[in-house]
């Protein structure tokens, strides 16, 4: 699970991005996005349930 700041740094990432590579970074998140759609499907179809997220996974910064 991705804390705030992950996805404020992720933005700020996009943002700088050229137009290119935008497209390449979105395509890449479709197929991941695939993949995870079909291990899920793989799991509930096999009875099994998704791992539990756990209770927090951000950290701060010391």
């Amino acid at each position: 699970m991705a804390c705030h700041g992950d996805r404020q740094r992720l933005a700020a990432c996009l943002e700088a991005m050229a137009p290119g590579q935008l497209a390449e970074v979105a395509a890449a998140a479709r197929l991941v996005s695939a993949a995870a759609d079909q291990a899920l499907a793989g799991k509930v179809r096999d009875g099994g349930a998704p791992p539990p997220a756990p209770a927090s996974a951000c950290r701060t910064a010391p």
